[in-house]
């Protein structure tokens, strides 16, 4: 997936602060660290989450975030002489830490310290310098859940990857049945978490093992398979058509290219292989699910 996923509409919000140039990376890994030079564990490629526990200053109190973060400068006038020498300490730690990302290729940095306060003046600008695209996490948001989004992301993205790869030799060695298949079966992988039940038939076909979809397609559609397959009278082909018109008698045969009562003969004798009616809607579902599970 790429950066700029994490920024835009429907993805997690996270806000940015630094390296727009960035946002068109790719990244599949994450490596959360809070180690002030985290360069031996950093594989490149990956986006770095931090709770900047790194800019901590153990010297003082709390005074940003939740107390396990210690106290992080902002760069803003501190009590007493040591504000100088804090001030140079944090921009000692920025420059380590973010050129530890910036040297091994990483993707981005993405930071967050449970408030929406704003971030050390001296971490947005080495990031700036050193071209690391800086991201602001939410402060309500856990990282867990920042790092599920992403894998289910990434988990789609291969997903859609890998059928690409497979629909030509697909469709080259087993038909366009088999293309329909992987559609669908990429349609649900890729399904968001909280989407909640399939919202349509296709959906609902893809959960269903292959065993049964198949095994009730060929129960219904068998004998006029087997019928095509005596007489080559196109009637599943007539069949698929009649059920994208709606039931539409001139529609149906206007596409398919005949009169109105050739495809009258065609239905009624589907309709006699079956034992079936394709005047009943509860029977044109029927018909439409089987056909859908080839």
């Amino acid at each position: 997936m790429r950066v700029r996923e994490l920024v835009e509409p429907p993805g997690p919000n996270l806000r940015l602060l630094a390296g727009a140039a960035g946002l068109d990376r790719d990244f599949e890994a994450v490596t959360i660290t809070d180690l002030p030079d985290p360069a031996r564990y950093l594989r490149g490629g990956e986006l770095v989450l931090s709770g900047l526990m790194w800019l901590a200053d153990q010297r003082g109190p709390a005074q940003h975030g939740s107390a396990q973060h210690g106290s992080i400068q902002h760069g803003s006038a501190q009590h007493g002489s040591s504000q100088p020498s804090r001030r140079g300490s944090s921009v000692a730690r920025c420059d380590t830490f973010v050129g530890a990302v910036a040297r091994s290729g990483c993707a981005g940095l993405a930071v967050g310290d449970t408030t929406d306060d704003p971030l050390p003046e001296e971490l947005v600008a080495a990031c700036a310098r050193l071209g690391v695209t800086l991201l602001r996490i939410p402060g309500p948001m856990a990282f867990a859940e920042l790092t599920d989004w992403i894998a289910q992301r990434v988990s789609a993205d291969r997903a859609l990857r890998q059928a690409g790869h497979d629909l030509v030799a697909l469709a080259a060695a087993a038909g366009p049945a088999a293309v329909r298949e992987t559609l669908y079966r990429v349609r649900l992988a890729v399904r968001p978490p909280d989407a909640g039940a399939p919202d349509s038939h296709l959906d609902l076909l893809a959960g269903v093992p292959d065993e049964f979809r198949r095994g009730f397609g060929d129960r219904l559609l068998g004998p006029v398979r087997a019928y095509d397959a005596g007489h080559q009278s196109r009637l599943e082909e007539t069949l698929d058509v009649f059920l994208d018109c709606s039931a539409s008698w001139s529609r149906c045969a206007r596409k398919l290219h005949i009169h109105v009562n050739t495809l009258r003969y065609r239905i009624e004798k589907i309709n006699e292989l079956t034992g079936r009616d394709l005047s009943r809607l509860d029977h044109q579902v029927d018909f439409l699910l089987a056909l859908r599970s080839r």
